[in-house]
């Protein structure tokens, strides 16, 4: 039987900083250009140029990240994004459900994967 991920996936716990609708956690943190595309396997959608989007429940989560990736066939050209802000639109860290929470972080965390 192959692993099944849920089953072992850690709770993401928020940080201390994570209050309100803005999260500053990743903001230091780089990931792999062609990672990033693995986003839209887990529900998120590129919006607008260094943004992606997902929706949860009534509200918005938006990852802001540089340089972007425009729809060109270069997409690929940069080979790491500088992620930035992760804002919430319609909720709050604190009100969302922990389970969805942890969800939305693990989303990002897999763009650091070692795997």
């Amino acid at each position: 039987i192959q692993p099944f991920e849920q089953l072992s996936r850690p709770v993401i716990a928020p940080e201390a900083t994570e209050t309100g609708n803005e999260s500053k956690r990743y903001e230091t943190r780089k990931a792999p250009t062609k990672r990033m595309f693995s986003l839209e396997k887990r529900g998120w959608t590129r919006t607008i140029m260094g943004q992606s989007s997902k929706a949860i429940g009534d509200a918005t989560a938006t990852l802001h990240y540089s340089p972007g990736i425009d729809g060109s066939p270069d997409a690929w050209q940069a080979d790491e994004q500088s992620l930035g802000l992760l804002k919430l639109e319609g909720t709050t860290f604190e009100e969302l459900d922990v389970i969805v929470r942890s969800e939305l972080l693990y989303d990002i965390e897999r763009l650091f994967a070692t795997e």
